[in-house]
């Protein structure tokens, strides 16, 4: 798409205005409808700098001077083996990952990096009958790839005084999410050899997203209980615990043109409200 010509019913070009790795075309063929270009587009979410003390210094990040192998320090906080392939696809869903971070030694093309880098496939946010705003897939995005993440302001549990600080915001609650990481990469689910992987238990994230006023193209994925993306939260180096990085992977073959959707854990009255 020319960056200079605005083909009829795109209202915009790129809604991030340069700051995602892609342009991020917004296109309404139904109606009059612009409410995405009111919100503030941020890429990422600004997590609160994490404390000099306790467990979240613990981790210094590793010394791999150019790609992380078996023996790097971040790759045994997953467990041990790659947490993706050399083609970036994730290996195997897992209750959080970790990547390599600000301290360590490797460089952004290390393979343990892989949402550092951004967005690889071209999302488009559009507008239907059927689900309002959603995001459809530009290029074919393989299973296991990365495809973007949540971004919005971040609201700590502790911050919210009730839930009164809450009420009539749009909130993206990653406690709520289905773990349907559990999905990815089990093969125990068609071999019934093959034992199901245990992980570490992690406590998950302790904070919400609002995304009133803040957002950016993740936040206008779909609600489906048969989805095609899935939730992974993802830590880099030394960050806190309860603030993982929501990051969204393919669950299947997405083809271009095809809708994205993730399980928000909602209700099917609340859904269909």
């Amino acid at each position: 798409m020319d960056a200079r010509i605005r083909p009829p019913r795109y209202i915009s070009l790129d809604l991030s205005k340069g700051t995602e790795v892609l342009r991020v075309p917004v296109c309404n063929k139904l109606d009059d409808d612009r409410s995405p270009l009111m919100f503030m587009y941020i890429v990422r979410p600004e997590f609160p700098v994490p404390p000099s003390h306790g467990p979240v210094r613990q981790h210094r990040g590793c010394h791999c001077a150019s790609g992380c192998g078996s023996k790097c320090r971040c790759g045994r906080k997953n467990g041990g083996g790659p947490v993706y392939t050399e083609d970036e696809t994730l290996v195997m869903g897992r209750p959080v990952v970790y990547e390599c971070g600000a301290l360590c030694g490797c460089p952004m093309t290390c393979v343990n990096r892989v949402t550092q880098r951004g967005m690889k496939h071209r999302l488009e946010v559009f507008r239907s009958h059927e689900t309002g705003w959603g995001v459809r897939a530009l290029d074919l995005i393989q299973p296991g790839a990365f495809v973007c993440e949540y971004s919005g302001h971040v609201v700590a549990i502790d911050d919210q005084s009730g839930s009164a600080l809450m009420e009539g915001r749009s909130i993206i609650d990653p406690r709520r999410f289905p773990e349907r990481w559990r999905e990815w990469g089990d093969a125990s689910a068609v071999e019934p050899s093959i034992r199901r992987r245990q992980f570490t238990k992690y406590a998950g994230p302790d904070y919400v997203l609002d995304v009133s006023d803040k957002r950016n193209v993740a936040c206008y994925i779909s609600h489906s209980w048969t989805p095609n993306v899935f939730l992974q939260f993802v830590l880099r180096g030394n960050e806190d615990e309860s603030f993982p990085h929501l990051m969204v992977f393919a669950m299947e073959t997405i083809p271009p043109m095809r809708e994205l959707s993730i399980d928000y854990g909602i209700d099917e009255e609340l859904s269909a409200s």
